[in-house]
């Protein structure tokens, strides 16, 4: 009887322990699986986020460098200007400490600064990062390679140089020292990243050479076989499960580094990640052999009790592994099962909050920089356009409908500043309930949103109109809720405001403010840079009028003196010689004809209103047939079809015309001159052809004449040339292109 009790025992028992080792490897099992994939997906987001910021750094120092290399200096290429902007900027651009260097179109380099012997006239260091940057047209970064000039290893940030047309003039870089196990200067914010206890990140160029590692020892190893890294190279973002470089086996977060060919590598210890559970598995144990003991004595009164919620906690372990985490383990018992249901219980709340908290957050992020994306996009298209135009008139609306159409804003404002009014008034309107007439509408300083960010020069963001007491209704635009407001400045000077409205309440978030402030700092730039070419073009002008005022006193003056010389001379001989005083009074009303011709030329060149009443065809018309009054045979004649063009242009071919048929008659000794226009589909060509003697080609300079011609067509993106005809004769010949902006 003892002996088939304990056999009873015995195999009730066996079962019973069978049952809750089955249960308890089937928990740890998924618990071990979900937290490998909640690790997974943690490391892989926060690898994500990291390379996000990493990027964002480092692309501050190629903004440094784009900035600089859009200088006017800097794009003449001209060794002498080229280092006085290295000069200026070295201070600036101090984290690049081997050196800033610019390259000309082949990859030769130009300047360097610190100035080194052996850079001038080197080849560009890295051959396919050259390459990179002139078709791109983009900022691109190298691996670390080894600087034969400075004997250390560095690496290059390259932004291309291009010319307002776009045309690309060469390469502009950036070298910084990478002394192992010292980071690079321009990520060494890395060091500076919190993975997390028992964590680290590490660096690696696009050869797969690590250039930062938390262990110094393994900076400039090269692992590009490695799984993370042969991934983030690639191009892609994730997590798995591997080794790591001394062989541990660790969680490993991969993503490459936007705008480099970086990636970088997050590791975490796999045994910090699962040591809690295995401490879990040593509990269960003991659990279990108490369980088995206590199964053992009341074996026949509590196996119905015990397998039941046993099978319970199973099928739940099951659906927890399969990931439904809402259901929920029950177990009354009040022993250790209902404990053990209750820790799964707990675990499967805590990894739903995990994961709907991560999908929240990656929602959340995916959102921001899918956000911050079209906006720097719109800043960059609008500043890349406003940099061309030179018209304030042009200028404004085009940046408010800009605005209002890539983020579909209810109304936005540009209002400029009158200084001697202390007004502001509307330079350009774009808004969804009607167009506002600029200059139509004044808003003084006082009043409104506006008013008072020109008069404190600090942004206002406002996410709810009716709270503010600054705000102040507008008839016309009734429905705004949420207004933005910036000052338009220049240093310390206020050009006016940059306003922007919408519909909806708590439209705006500081991400929109610095976009805003953004704009508005190109914006004034842009304004700036038309008031000085509004005023760089009056005061050409005006040196204009006064050179043909000093003409016009210089022939006239002097024609005149002579007329009166004679008339002295005839008063004088009236009693004396009858015919030389005729021959007195001949030269007297010659030189009065010629000086009068000379004032009629003068005049209608001083004629401002000449192009602005009459197309160049009929003004070059007319200079023709005032030139033939002076006694030389003179044609024109127009071919192609008659294109309206630009005032510079049309101003430039009538001085060019006026100075050839000038030259004619001072030196040509012609009998017959024509004049032809010609018109292309696109340019505009004018040649002035004469009879006479011909130019000399290998007399010294050429006079001012000539020098004024030729800058003239420069000036507009044309050539000019003079040539001997032959047979005797000279042709001036100008061709000016019609599709320059």
């Amino acid at each position: 009887m003892r002996s088939l009790r304990a056999r009873t025992i015995f195999w009730a028992l066996v079962p019973t322990v069978l049952v809750l080792v089955i249960v308890a490897v089937i928990a740890l099992v998924a618990y071990e699986r979900a937290i490998r994939g909640a690790a997974e997906d943690w490391n892989a987001e926060l690898a994500r986020a990291s390379a996000a910021r990493l990027s964002e750094g480092v692309s501050h120092y190629s903004r440094l460098l784009e900035s600089f290399a859009a200088g006017e200096d800097v794009r003449s290429m001209q060794s002498d200007r080229v280092g006085k902007a290295l000069d200026e900027a070295h201070s600036r651009l101090s984290v690049f400490d081997l050196g800033l260097v610019v390259y000309d179109t082949t990859g030769v380099a130009v300047r360097s600064m610190p100035v080194r012997r052996g850079i001038e006239h080197a080849p560009f260091p890295v051959n396919d990062l050259f390459g990179r940057v002139r078709r791109s047209r983009r900022p691109s970064f190298s691996s670390v390679y080894r600087d034969d000039v400075a004997q250390e290893y560095a690496m290059l940030v390259a932004v291309p140089i291009q010319s307002i047309g776009g045309d690309f003039l060469g390469v502009l870089g950036g070298i910084t020292a990478v002394r192992f196990p010292t980071p690079g200067a321009i990520y060494a914010g890395v060091a500076e990243m919190s993975i997390g206890e028992g964590g680290f990140a590490y660096l690696v160029d696009d050869s797969g050479q690590i250039i930062y590692h938390p262990y110094g020892a393994l900076m400039g190893s090269r692992v590009a076989d490695a799984e993370p890294i042969v991934r983030a190279l690639a191009g892609d973002s994730g997590a798995t499960l591997s080794h790591s470089l001394s062989g541990e086996k660790v969680i490993s977060g991969f993503a490459p580094v936007p705008g480099t060919g970086w990636g970088i590598v997050i590791e975490k210890r796999w045994g910090d990640t699962v040591g809690a559970i295995r401490g879990y598995n040593r509990l269960l144990l003991g659990l279990l052999v108490a369980g088995g003991v206590v199964s053992a004595v009341l074996i026949f009164f509590t196996v119905g009790r015990i397998t039941r919620p046993i099978r319970d906690l199973t099928r739940g372990a099951q659906r927890i592994a399969e990931g439904d985490f809402d259901h929920a383990i029950r177990a009354g018992t009040g022993d250790e099962v209902q404990v053990l249901a209750d820790q799964f219980n707990r675990m499967a709340v805590a990894l739903k909050d995990s994961y709907a908290g991560l999908e929240q957050k990656v929602e959340e992020r995916t959102r921001a920089e899918r956000r911050r994306t079209e906006q720097l996009r719109a800043i960059n298209e609008v500043g890349r356009r406003i940099s061309s135009i030179l018209s304030i008139d042009q200028l404004l609306p085009f940046v408010a409908h800009s605005l209002r159409d890539t983020f579909d804003y209810y109304n936005v404002n540009i209002l400029l500043l009158d200084a001697a009014t202390g007004e502001l008034s509307v330079g350009a309107d774009s808004s969804t309930e009607g167009i506002i007439a600029p200059g139509s509408v004044t808003v003084k300083v006082e009043e409104g949103i506006t008013g008072w960010v020109a008069r404190n020069a600090q942004s206002v963001l406002v996410n709810d109109v009716r709270r503010d007491r600054r705000y102040r209704p507008v008839d016309s635009l009734p429905n705004t809720r949420s207004e933005m407001a910036v000052p338009i400045r220049i240093g310390g000077e206020i050009l006016g405001v940059l306003d922007i409205e919408s519909r909806e309440l708590d439209a705006f978030d500081e991400i929109d403010l610095f976009t805003l402030e953004t704009l508005a700092a190109q914006v004034a730039v842009a304004i700036e840079n038309a008031r000085l070419y509004r005023e760089t073009r009056d005061i050409a002008v005006l040196e204009e009028r006064n050179r043909l005022a000093r003409e016009i006193h210089d022939t006239l003056a002097q024609g005149f003196t002579g007329i009166v010389l004679q008339l002295e001379a005839v008063e004088e001989m009236l009693s004396v010689d009858g015919p030389q005083v005729q021959d007195h009074l001949n030269r007297a009303r010659s030189l009065a004809r010629e000086s009068l011709n000379e004032a009629r030329r003068s005049v209608w060149a001083l004629r401002p209103q000449a192009l602005d009443e009459l197309p160049l065809d009929e003004v070059l018309r007319r200079e023709t047939e005032q030139f033939a009054a002076d006694g030389i045979a003179a044609s024109f004649t127009v071919s192609g079809e008659p294109r309206l063009l630009s005032p510079d242009v049309a101003a430039a071919l009538m001085r060019i015309c006026q100075e050839s048929l000038a030259n004619v008659r001072r030196h040509a000794a012609a009998s017959e001159v024509e004049v032809t226009l010609a018109f292309t589909e696109d340019s505009v060509h004018l040649s002035v052809v004469d009879n006479g003697r011909g130019f000399d080609q290998g007399a010294p300079g050429g006079g001012f004449g000539l020098v004024g011609m030729k800058e003239r067509a420069r000036l507009l993106g044309g050539t000019f040339g003079i040539e001997r005809r032959p047979g005797g004769g000279t042709v001036v010949a100008t061709t000016i292109p019609l599709d320059r902006r």
